[in-house]
């Protein structure tokens, strides 16, 4: 979380770009805009060429999606570890296979073995809920691409999809170190309220561990998490501007500098009177979840 939250956006961007949407590496994601041209001219849901091709989709995922789930829920840690070690490597050579031109011997190696660290630390692990999250989530990744080789008709993404596809790189910039610094706030504030007098008393009536956590720590853990998450509707206003510009998005962030430069007062004006709203509307949210996650928060 720390080297995550030390990454500066306009690095990651940069190298997001480079790597995930560009000709030399895996082009995965456009590199500019919010859309294709072609998408206005597209319906706005996806559209499959049969009804075969839509049932052989979800057949696809419902059978990932169970399976991943049945691993994580049932298998031990020792086959489930070594199967989501297998099926990282696979995924690694698939990648270093869809390079242009002849990827080396080195780079399946590497590919195929940080893969599959990655999935073995998630089967590894004790976290019920996170493995289970994450095992379903891959199971849903996998089902669709085995999906998507079934089909045998034509798929229209439409222009819901597409400005999804477009969206992705952007949005994993926006939140990374957002997303960071809000883990970091909420380890240290479960740390620091699992030694309270509080947490002790409920072990010491016999409330089993996990309750102690999620019930009373983590609740009032969520306090600090609050404070500081009431801002973030305004600061996604005014921290976009990077981003947009990497993106070339025409965006508020683009739009706030442009009024500034041609001094555009109404604009100007315009533009500080949604984020004094964003900022109203973020203390109203916190209030009411001050109220959710602390009993004794009363506004009657």
């Amino acid at each position: 979380m720390l080297a995550l939250w030390s990454v500066p956006t306009m690095l990651a961007g940069v190298l997001m770009i480079g790597f995930l949407a560009s000709d030399q590496y895996w082009r995965w994601f456009p590199t500019a805009g919010l859309n294709r041209r072609e998408a206005l001219d597209m319906p706005f849901m996806p559209h499959w060429g049969s009804g075969t091709d839509v049932l052989l989709l979800f057949v696809a995922i419902a059978v990932a999606v169970a399976l991943f789930l049945f691993a994580a829920l049932k298998l031990s840690t020792r086959p489930r570890t070594a199967s989501m070690a297998l099926l990282g490597a696979v995924l690694g050579v698939i990648m270093a296979n869809a390079l242009p031109g002849e990827a080396g011997v080195i780079t399946y190696l590497v590919l195929a073995a940080l893969l599959a660290a990655g999935c073995a630390a998630i089967g590894y692990t004790d976290y019920a809920a996170f493995r289970v999250s994450m095992m379903g989530l891959i199971g849903l990744c996998v089902g669709i691409g085995v999906g998507f080789g079934m089909m045998s008709g034509e798929f229209e993404r439409g222009f819901l999809l597409d400005r999804l596809w477009h969206l992705v790189l952007p949005v994993v910039c926006l939140s990374y170190g957002g997303f960071a610094f809000l883990a970091k706030l909420t380890r240290s504030a479960v740390l620091e309220n699992l030694l309270s007098d509080y947490a002790r008393t409920a072990r010491a009536k016999g409330v089993p561990e996990p309750q102690v956590l999620w019930r009373h720590v983590f609740r009032n853990s969520l306090l600090p998490l609050i404070t500081v998450a009431a801002g973030l509707l305004p600061s996604l206003l005014g921290g976009s501007i990077i981003v947009e510009a990497l993106f070339s998005i025409d965006g508020m962030g683009k739009l706030a500098i442009e009024a500034v430069q041609t001094r555009d007062r109404e604009l100007v004006l315009s533009i500080t009177l949604i984020g004094t709203l964003l900022s109203l509307a973020g203390y109203l949210l916190a209030d009411i979840c001050y109220a959710i996650a602390d009993p004794r928060v009363s506004y009657e």
